[in-house]
């Protein structure tokens, strides 16, 4: 598939839709490349589109017609320095796909994340939230409708 990428914007990070496609934003102080990989229904990657532009550590692209729905990860290239607290390995994100077996799904923002959480989850399911505490209050939003249930 071809998809088209723009520079895009450094902020917000993270996946932010608008009426050309998406806009991804990824801080690190120490990758080497970020790329976006596309994934169909079945974990199968379909493509992977390297982000070019890197403003103040946060690598950005805005990659054209990619919608709510759409598969995705990251993939971060770097060293491998465990000393340093480097631990890039750009092939992690297939082996946890494939070795997870479940399916990822593309939610815009903080709120679809609580509304897909707190309708899937079950009895023993861990939640694990990684945030910088800009991603629009997700770690307060998914306590206090989790607390409803």
């Amino acid at each position: 598939m071809s998809r088209t990428l723009l520079p895009g914007v450094p902020y917000p990070l993270g996946a932010k839709v608008n009426s050309l496609g998406t806009n991804f934003a990824l801080y690190s102080e120490n990758a080497s490349g970020v790329s976006v990989c596309f994934f169909d229904e079945s974990g199968k990657q379909t493509d992977c589109i390297a982000l070019k532009e890197r403003t103040a550590f946060v690598w950005h692209g805005l990659i054209k017609d990619v919608r709510p729905g759409q598969m995705y990860g990251y993939r971060v290239e770097g060293t491998w320095e465990p000393e340093k607290g480097r631990l890039f390995n750009p092939a992690k994100l297939l082996e946890d796909l494939k070795t997870a077996g479940k399916k990822a799904a593309y939610l815009p923002d903080a709120d679809a994340i609580v509304d897909h959480v707190s309708k899937n989850i079950q009895g023993g399911d861990i939640i694990c939230v990684f945030s910088n505490g800009g991603f629009g209050g997700i770690h307060g939003k998914l306590l206090e409708r989790l607390g409803r249930r």
